[in-house]
């Protein structure tokens, strides 16, 4: 009587306190998020195999491998965010520690018979777990530090993902011992392999949880004054549940040909390859607040002070549990390739060698965005819309020639030289996750990153000159010219997105091309004065140097520039090494260097300039000793120039992330 007469309805009370009661069933635990020394990492791997020989005549072999491995590591770093725009103002620092547990098991077991005949089983097991923290301080235009206040992120992230394989090949050649003395001699050497390939992969987000806070801070020194839990946003709770479902399967066919008295010699191939993918993405976000201003004095503390079962319980104070998102989040997907090849490779007095032939591919393929919440009781589905399914699907097939020519005079400079020019027809498609009506977040960056189911694949036209030169003694030399003319390429490009998130999206472009050179080398130096030690000391590498031109076209987006380079293009990459391997073989080490120049990260929209990943410096070292044959000792040291990755945009760094330098010792015996 009391609510009637407020003009409250009892009806609506209860379904607030059921709604309460299922809040306090949420994990509210974040009082893990502390600081603390990380343990050093583990990593334990154990193999057994053996194979046998079966009967007197020692044609059937038997073989058996069990391998399975354990590690454990801890990640810290912190990544910096700034806003293009006013990045004095709208900035955010946060730190972040991992744990990373991953355990892998494979068995394989393998018959053969003679050397015409086997057949392989490998299964394949791997799962990894993933627990984050981090703890976020950020200002924008409403909150600034000068003005004594700032906002403050709690989060908690743990994900699982795991993997089943099941793979079964075989390989039989045709001869007189499979044919017989029939009239198919002609298939004598025919060569016959098959595979089938079965896979389960699942990610699931079983607690992904944020928790929003706005500190009142000292506006000179920083210091916190006091920390409260904002109201409408308190805690965001993400659940998230990922299932693919992979098979494959094919066959290939090769046979010996041989003309000419054996001047002209070769092979002709041909088979067929079945792929197909199911995917199911459901997402489930819940949003925990309260606009009652009777709960202020509540608010006040870290979430484990806040968010108490009393709290929440307590009417009150007005705390509910709601939907979040956008109601994009959860899609079904599904692709399918039928494919059917053949060629032809024939050598000339082991002089030209030529490779022709082509590919056909029928592909087929459909995402639609579902609502888990339309969950039909009565048929147990979710109903999708017909038209949906019509109007994402997509249907094509087309041809893809491939033909390439190879000149092999022999001594060249070095003592076996080949030139080789290639040609060939391709084509790139769309992950299923960018054509899907669906948001999900880079773990990167942390930027709200949105499907295009408008994506259409892109068509590519290969072109590449290769000269290699290859020496007695074991050095080699590679010079590669290269050119790739693409249409409908796929681009990373700014999105709208919120004021405190970076959004992206993906566009079709009109056209591109890339080209360059690349050059490769291995290089022993013996010629150094170091006595016996100069044999072992060696250089390698490869040095890519390259453009790219892009044209947008139509610009749907508004696309600050229509001209420019590819996104993740690098104009020069960089990768050496340094390695010596002890005349004794009780030691080996290396010297690595890897290096890329600025690249587009994304392309900026509405005249924001386009977002730029700096360049990035890596030196690594690897030292191994082996004291006994069946015993090693391995150090390695990684980022040792302990640089960071930064992207930039318009002259501001936007995002900063450090990587840390990384020491590992391992320790292995075989027996």
């Amino acid at each position: 009587s009391t609510l009637r007469a407020q003009g409250g309805d009892p009806a609506f009370a209860e379904a607030e306190q059921i709604n309460r009661e299922l809040a306090v069933n949420l994990n509210r635990e974040l009082t893990g998020i502390d600081s603390e020394s990380a343990d050093p990492d583990l990593s334990v791997e154990a193999g057994l195999g053996n194979s046998w020989v079966l009967g007197e005549s020692a044609m059937w072999k038997v073989g058996m491998l069990g391998v399975a491995d354990y590690k454990n590591t801890w990640r810290n770093k912190t990544r910096i965010n700034r806003s293009q725009q006013q990045p004095d103002i709208d900035t955010g620092t946060t730190e972040i520690s991992t744990n990373q547990v991953a355990l892998t098991g494979s068995a394989s077991a393998g018959v053969s018979y003679g050397e015409d005949h086997s057949l392989g089983f490998t299964y394949i097991f791997l799962r990894n777990t993933e627990d984050e923290a981090s703890i976020t301080e950020r200002n924008n235009i409403n909150f600034r530090r000068d003005q004594g206040a700032q906002l403050r992120d709690y989060r908690v992230r743990y994900e699982e993902r795991e993997l089943n394989l099941l793979q079964l090949t075989g390989r039989h050649t045709l001869g007189p011992d499979t044919l017989g003395d029939t009239t198919a001699g002609f298939l004598d050497g025919l060569e016959v392999t098959w595979y089938y390939s079965d896979a389960k992969a699942t990610t699931d987000l079983p607690s992904e949880i944020t928790v929003s806070a706005v500190d009142a801070v000292d506006p000179l020194t920083g210091d916190v004054l006091q920390t409260s839990v904002r109201s409408t946003s308190a805690a965001e709770y993400r659940y998230t549940d990922l299932e693919d479902d992979v098979d494959s399967y094919g066959y290939k066919l090769n046979l010996p040909v041989e003309w000419a008295g054996g001047r002209l010699a070769g092979g002709v191939f041909g088979g067929y390859d079945y792929y197909q993918k199911g995917r199911s993405y459901l997402q489930t976000q819940f949003n925990l607040g309260t606009t009652a201003s009777a709960a202020a004095p509540v608010l006040v503390g870290t979430p484990e002070d806040v968010l108490t079962d009393a709290n929440i319980l307590d009417p009150a104070n007005g705390f509910l549990l709601s939907l979040g998102g956008i109601g994009t989040e959860s899609y079904l997907a599904g692709e399918t390739i039928d494919a059917a090849y053949g060629n032809v490779d024939v050598t000339w007095n082991e002089t030209w060698r030529l490779s022709a032939g082509a590919r056909w591919e029928d592909f087929a393929r459909v995402s639609v965005p579902i609502d888990q919440y339309e969950y039909d009781t009565g048929v147990g589905i979710i109903r999708v819309p017909v038209e949906d399914i019509q109007n994402q699907a997509v249907a094509e097939d087309d041809y893809y020639p491939a033909a390439a020519l190879t000149w092999m005079p022999g001594e060249l400079w070095a003592d076996q030289f080949q030139l080789r020019f290639g040609w060939s027809e391709t084509t790139a498609r769309p992950d299923l996750r960018e054509i899907s009506d669906a948001t999900f977040i880079d773990p990167l960056t942390e930027a709200r990153v949105r499907g295009n189911p408008e994506l259409v694949s892109s068509d590519l036209t290969n072109l590449d000159l290769r000269g290699e030169w290859f020496f007695g003694s074991g050095d080699n030399l590679t010079v590669s010219l290269f050119y790739k003319d693409i249409t409908n390429p796929i681009e990373t490009v700014e999105a709208p997105g919120t004021d405190d998130n970076i959004g992206l999206t993906f566009i079709n472009a009109a056209s591109a091309d890339v080209y360059g050179v690349e050059v490769e080398w291995l290089k022993g130096l013996g010629f150094l004065p170091l006595g016996n030690w100069s044999d072992a000391f060696f250089v390698s590498g490869n040095v890519t140097l390259s453009d790219s031109n892009l044209e947008i076209g139509s610009n749907a987006l508004n696309l600050t520039n229509n001209e420019r380079r590819l996104t993740q293009h690098a104009p020069w990459v960089v990768n050496l090494q340094l390695g010596v391997d002890a005349p004794n073989e009780r030691h080996s080490a290396s010297l690595a260097y890897n290096a890329f120049d600025e690249r587009i990260f994304f392309a900026g929209s509405n005249g924001a300039p386009d977002a730029y990943e700096q360049p990035f410096h890596s030196l690594d070292i690897v030292y191994s000793y082996y004291p006994i044959e069946q015993m090693a000792l391995k150090f390695r040291a990684q980022n040792l120039l302990d640089e960071q990755l930064e992207i930039e945009q318009g002259g501001v760094t936007v995002l900063e992330q450090s990587i840390g330098v990384v020491y590992k010792f391992d320790v292995s015996y075989k027996f």
